[in-house]
């Protein structure tokens, strides 16, 4: 009885998992595409942030690929 009710509640955790990640999309980058990055507030100079600032920045080089969701991005000076 107890084993019914574990594999039920596993079968219903599946399913709400499969319906939260539903719309997520796998998109990997390869070395040399150009893409956009979100910067944090330690990248801006206190005199020059403010909370209209754009937070994005880009294109840059993708310079190698270090993982599944990691990458060495070519950052200009500036940043």
């Amino acid at each position: 009885m107890r084993m019914l009710g574990v594999r039920s509640m596993e079968e219903q955790v599946a399913k709400y998992i499969a319906q939260a990640n539903h719309h997520i999309k796998d998109i990997q980058f390869e070395k040399g595409d150009l893409v956009l990055i979100r910067l944090r507030l330690e990248r801006f100079p206190t005199e020059i942030y403010n909370k209209l600032h754009t937070r994005r920045g880009g294109p840059f080089k993708i310079l190698k690929k270090l993982g599944t969701n990691s990458y060495l991005v070519d950052l200009s000076t500036e940043f």
